[in-house]
């Protein structure tokens, strides 16, 4: 009998939060302006639209018409990762040069949802995290060998 697990655990990416360009410079990622530390809730608020609430859009605002937003860059993390792989694989043998493997492959074995990033744009849906990936995938293989 054969078998391993892979474990990943990784912190959420840096997120800063982004406004519309209003200070004339056409810049391609304008700030928002921070009015508050940014409260981070995680999967703990649940939005009435579906989804969670990663982060209180309250504390952010739009910045003035010809300036800047005050948020510094990373001004929070997004969702972190952890998941576990595992795999186990079992021989049989027939004759000296045949064989038959049975394995068993589990990726997200703990079925952990991989949450993609909140919105961080101002608007409706800032701070709203609605979509995840990776859901749990078992593959059995049978393979004869000869």
């Amino acid at each position: 009998m054969d078998g391993g697990a892979i474990l990943s655990l990784h912190s959420g990416f840096p997120i800063t939060a982004d406004a519309t360009d209003v200070s004339g410079t056409t810049a391609r990622s304008a700030r928002a302006n921070c009015i508050a530390p940014a409260q981070v809730y995680g999967t703990s608020e649940e939005a009435a639209q579906g989804g969670y609430i990663w982060f209180n859009s309250a504390d952010f605002a739009q910045p003035a018409a010809h300036t800047f937003g005050n948020c510094g860059v990373s001004t929070f993390d997004g969702p972190g990762l952890k998941t576990l792989d595992f795999n186990l694989a079992k021989y049989f043998s027939i004759t000296e040069h045949q064989k038959i493997e049975l394995r068993g492959e589990f990726i997200n074995l703990t079925n952990t949802p991989i949450l993609n990033s909140p919105s961080r744009s101002i608007g409706t849906t800032m701070g709203l995290l609605q979509g995840s990936q990776g859901a749990r995938n078992v593959q059995i293989a049978l393979k004869y060998t000869f």
